[in-house]
């Protein structure tokens, strides 16, 4: 039991653990989403153009169909060009150094548009993106924030001295009106601490 719970606390630590998070930092730039980022300059640009791009602040018909053949024509140059294909190969090889695990290299391509391999390269750099958000997100609150917390004990005597006592509340501060009708509770307002005092002897 005590050497699992000691490999648990050292897991973290491990080189496995860097290569795994340096995978999930990369997962996101190697997706290359262009047929999103087609979709949203399309919108924005229709969005500044005004009408008949916008129809009541929104974009009308027209700008979401011109923003979704962007994203056709992009998404059939990427396979046309061989994008996919190299952003795939890339990805494998991302996933061979750091995580030991090897794919084997698709057959080369007979036709442009018929790349079977690139289509499917396609359709995983789009199911990528959503994965690779989530492990940017899990990268951010796992790990940085955990660094943080992990190294509060080392910087909380600063953290303490820039909110002290003395230091609050802050200068300008603004005080309790003196000319509103007083209630039961009005005296509940004023700074500092002594209020709650009053507020039990005026209630």
């Amino acid at each position: 039991m005590t050497g699992s719970a000691a490999a648990v606390v050292r897991a973290p630590f491990t080189g496995r653990a860097r290569r795994e998070l340096l995978f999930c930092v990369l997962g996101l730039p190697l997706s290359l989403p262009l047929p999103v980022v087609g979709f949203a300059v399309t919108i924005w640009l229709a969005q500044v153009a005004g009408p008949p791009w916008t129809a009541d602040g929104n974009p009308s018909w027209l700008a979401l169909l011109t923003a979704a053949a962007v994203v056709v024509l992009t998404t059939v140059l990427m396979v046309a060009t061989g994008l996919t294909r190299a952003l795939g190969a890339a990805t494998r090889r991302a996933a061979g150094k750091l995580l030991g695990e090897h794919v084997a290299t698709p057959p080369p391509a007979r036709t442009r548009l018929g790349d079977g391999p690139g289509w499917r390269a396609m359709a995983y750099l789009v199911l990528k993106l959503p994965a690779g958000l989530a492990e940017w997100y899990a990268v951010g609150v796992f790990w940085v924030a955990g660094i943080v917390n992990l190294s509060y004990p080392f910087w909380w005597l600063s953290a303490r001295r820039a909110w002290s006592p003395t230091s609050w509340p802050p200068a300008n501060w603004s005080a309790p009106r003196t000319d509103a009708p007083r209630t039961p509770w009005s005296s509940c307002a004023s700074w500092p601490a002594a209020s709650t005092r009053r507020c039990w002897t005026t209630a």
